[in-house]
């Protein structure tokens, strides 16, 4: 599934939730939105510093922002996100998360290369792990706000068979609405059960 994997699910999940989107590349000047969605960020090298400075400076002015985590680093973290990497080492197999909201609890579970524990230093925790690790967090960044998560939710749910609609449906859907609530988007979608 790879890369275009992880944008095609992040654009159904974004459209199940009623989120209005469009695509800007790292080279591209960031566009002016109330709402910034980073999937499944790979790799050393990450965001080019420029787009990542100016995106962080449109979630000052308050924008949201959601970014998850493949494999990759992003410097400065518990500055954006309000936690810190305690350590990272490989995994195999799927990670399991809990949480809770005003819609009820919901688990989310995907397949990630990596394994990070996380200290939340500021940051509210949304979601964690069975051993109490966050794993989906939140967090105010002036006057914006920042969702991170551990989880590469996007590119494992591309490589996932029913994961758009029916009974196999992603929980994290509930998730993207809460996304949209925060950045006061009005869900364009009435359906909300994934089909």
């Amino acid at each position: 599934a790879g890369r275009a994997g992880a944008q095609f699910q992040l654009l159904v999940l974004a459209a199940q939730a009623g989120l209005p989107i469009r695509f800007a590349w790292g080279g591209d000047e960031v566009p002016d939105a109330p709402l910034y969605l980073m999937p499944s960020i790979a790799g050393g090298r990450g965001v080019p510093r420029r787009a990542w400075m100016s995106l962080l400076e449109k979630v000052e002015k308050g924008a949201v922002l959601y970014f998850s985590l493949e494999d990759g680093i992003v410097a400065e973290l518990e500055r954006i996100a309000g936690v810190e990497i305690v350590h990272r080492s490989r995994r195999s197999g799927p990670i399991t998360a809990k949480g809770e909201d005003r819609g009820g609890a919901f688990t989310l579970s995907c397949d990630t290369p990596v394994h990070m524990k996380i200290r939340a230093t500021r940051a509210t925790i949304l979601a964690e792990e069975e051993d109490g690790n966050p794993a989906i967090t939140a967090v105010d960044y002036g006057k914006g706000r920042v969702f991170f998560s551990t989880l590469p939710l996007e590119l494992s749910l591309a490589k996932k068979e029913g994961a758009f609609h029916g009974p196999r449906a992603t929980p994290a859907l509930k998730f993207w609405q809460r996304i949209a609530e925060a950045a006061a988007l009005p869900c364009a979608l009435t359906k909300r059960d994934g089909r």
